[in-house]
């Protein structure tokens, strides 16, 4: 990885504004084998890991030009523990020293232990980091084993939970609706036990079947009778439609995300129901509705993660929408 020009310190990156985002790899490679997963085509490789002084010097770069957001595309962040806790302490001495980055996302080591939340617990000291997050995905043995992630330790998530409660590390978990071997018996299980833990919120995602991930393979496909629903990924254009078609609807084949309505049933003549909202059926989301982030006085603290959003009609109304709070320091 060495020979890879970095695209930040070789000024190949154009003109960086305050608050922007930045990806940021110490390493490539995944030594695990979950089948819903496709880190780059490198799952269950060995792990190759940048220089350590280009890494520092990132950070700095980072911090001086006042990059808000520092994305970490490792896929097990803490796995190499002394290593990436030096690059943690980089991270917050850089923050301390120019106020940047003001948030470190991060995929935490699968096989996680107490060297990890150690490192999770300074990040969260310095402010970088809002919990720790778990990818739990399911509690259910079958599934587990299917997707090939019964032997981590990360499933013995109540010892985890336990030992964020003694260190005041906030725990929060992620969950994968439609595993195969689950059923909604089974996942409803999960959820509630779960929900024990009353400070813990969830992340819930639905299965993808990613392409050269080994769920997403035609035998895969055919083992568990999975019943799909195509979905353009988030932010990409749809590659099979032609730039003249996309043009007859008076819009610009952009290659980057501003897909607003793109063949929505109200602005597609064709009405393709593949590319639709599907409103009322699948989803309560179409052109009227408007998108929540954050919350008020009458929240939960799931809901100020800036991940996470509500809907509500244009036309409607709630009495916390638009309060503010003020308070003596």
């Amino acid at each position: 990885l060495s020979k890879l020009p970095s695209p930040y310190l070789n000024e190949i990156m154009p003109s960086v504004e305050p608050h922007h985002a930045m990806l940021f790899e110490t390493n490539r490679g995944c030594p695990y084998a979950c089948t819903f997963c496709d880190w780059g085509g490198l799952t269950y490789s060995k792990l190759v890991s940048h220089d350590m002084e280009r890494l520092r010097a990132e950070i700095e770069y980072a911090g001086k030009n006042k990059v808000g957001f520092l994305y970490s595309v490792d896929a097990n962040f803490g796995i190499l523990k002394e290593r990436d806790e030096q690059i943690a302490d980089w991270i917050i001495e850089t923050k301390a020293k120019y106020g940047y980055p003001k948030t470190f996302f991060v995929n935490w080591a699968k096989n996680a232990n107490e060297d990890v939340l150690r490192i999770a617990k300074k990040m969260y000291d310095a402010g970088l980091i809002k919990s720790f997050i778990m990818s739990l995905q399911t509690l259910t043995t079958n599934a587990l084993e299917l997707i090939k992630r019964d032997n981590m330790d990360i499933n013995e998530y109540d010892y985890f939970a336990r030992k964020c409660s003694e260190i005041g590390l906030p725990f929060d978990c992620e969950f994968i609706i439609g595993n195969p071997g689950e059923t909604v018996d089974s996942w409803k299980d999960t959820y509630l036990e779960i929900t024990n833990y009353h400070a813990m919120s969830t992340y819930l995602y639905p299965l993808a079947l990613l392409p050269n991930a080994e769920i997403g393979s035609v035998e895969s496909r055919e083992q568990f009778g999975f019943k799909t629903v195509r979905k353009p990924f988030p932010g990409v254009l749809n590659e099979d439609v032609a730039e003249t078609k996309i043009k007859e609807g008076g819009r610009r084949n952009y290659s980057k995300a501003d897909n607003i309505g793109f063949r929505d049933v109200e602005n597609d003549k064709n009405k393709d129901p593949e590319f639709t909202y599907d409103y009322g059926v699948t989803t309560l989301i179409n052109d009227k509705a408007r998108v929540i982030k954050g919350g008020s006085w009458n929240d939960r603290a799931y809901w100020l993660s800036p991940g996470n959003r509500r809907f509500l009609e244009e036309d409607q109304s709630s009495s916390t929408i638009g309060f503010r709070c003020a308070m003596n320091s």
